[in-house]
């Protein structure tokens, strides 16, 4: 059967729209009045502004001026990585007291293993590297399956630097579940950053779990507090929005989506077992750059959460040591397969070397 373009519209295009919201979510979530508090912009007592360069990342604002981020993706994965990075270092001491019974060391290599396994999805998802978005998006359904994985395979690694068991049933749900009660209930916002949290809800059992979004740019203290207030409004709008766009993909409600990680289950559902036919249908320049851009965002930010997770649990040795090992093997094979873990790894390095 030939698929229609009606059929793309009702099948494929909820998906397109969804992930295009999640794309422009990053602005207001990362991005919003940063230029307000730039050095040279809103000066606190002392006569200076908040800082816009740190561990070698430029700070400063980005925006979406054609609806997709362009050249400036880079940079705005950069703030992710700069706030998740910050963020476990202002909570250091209480990542320190959830994390401080861990696992037998001799257990280690499983968790190198996954993670080392993941670094490899999300290149399948960015490859080529230096291609476009129309060159990665000829196959979008594998694409979304690679940043699924490789948030999933980051994550089982996070999990088992806790756990010989990380599931509470299936490989997947199960993990998920286990996950969200065990670390995203307890840590919150002192590890995981938007989009990766609760979905905001008006009742039911899991309506008192969303945590606040906090401002994931420097800041003079004395602005700090209106612009959390601020920037917690647009994140719960986003998600607010986000989640229902969910019900819309076909055979799938929304009942059980309580966080992100939910969503992200849900798109790997759509992309592994939906007719093949809807994909070689997807047509539109914008479309295609905002799932692009949407996945590659997606997916930096949740390996940065992992990652970040993985070192305050057992130390930078242990991502390093299994980064050295990952770069050597890029090193003699396919060198760009290296390009994302390495920019991370150096803000790692800077920041959590002591």
């Amino acid at each position: 059967m030939v698929h229609s373009a009606k059929e793309f519209m009702r099948e494929a295009v909820p998906v397109a729209k969804l992930l295009r919201s999640i794309n422009d979510s990053f602005y207001g979530a990362y991005e919003f009045d940063k230029h307000d508090y730039a050095e040279g912009g809103i000066a606190a007592d002392d006569g200076e502004g908040a800082p816009r360069e740190k561990w070698g990342l430029d700070l400063s604002k980005k925006s979406t001026p054609r609806g997709t981020w362009g050249d400036s993706l880079i940079d705005v994965q950069n703030h992710v990585l700069y706030h998740v990075v910050s963020n476990a270092i202002r909570h250091e001491q209480e990542l320190d007291n959830f994390f401080e019974d861990v696992r037998p060391v001799s257990q280690i290599q499983q968790v190198r293993d996954n993670l080392s396994n993941a670094w490899r999805d999300e290149f399948a998802l960015n490859d080529p590297i230096s291609g476009s978005a129309a060159d990665r998006m000829r196959t979008t359904e594998w694409r979304i399956s690679m940043a699924y994985y490789a948030i999933f395979k980051s994550h089982s690694a996070l999990m088992r630097t806790q756990f010989d068991e990380i599931t509470d049933g299936s490989p997947h749900s199960g993990m998920w579940m286990k996950h969200r009660s065990e670390f995203m209930e307890v840590l919150g916002n002192k590890l995981y950053v938007f989009p990766f949290m609760f979905f905001p809800r008006d009742c039911g059992p899991h309506s008192s779990k969303w945590f606040d979004w906090t401002v994931p740019y420097p800041i003079q203290d004395e602005f700090y507090e209106d612009q959390q207030d601020t920037l917690q409004s647009i994140a719960k709008n986003s998600l607010s929005t986000i989640h229902p766009q969910a019900s819309e993909i076909t055979w799938e409600d929304n009942q059980h989506i309580i966080t992100f990680y939910d969503l992200l289950l849900v798109l790997r559902h759509w992309a592994n077992y939906q007719n093949g036919g809807i994909f070689s249908r997807l047509y539109g320049e914008g479309y295609i750059k905002s799932i692009d851009e949407a996945l590659r965002l997606i997916t930096f930010t949740g390996m940065t959460i992992a990652e970040v997770g993985i070192i305050m649990a057992r130390g930078l040795d242990v991502v390093e040591f299994e980064y050295n090992w990952y770069r050597q093997s890029c090193e003699e094979g396919v060198s760009d397969a290296l390009h994302l873990i390495e920019r991370r790894m150096s803000v790692y390095q800077q920041a959590f070397d002591s």
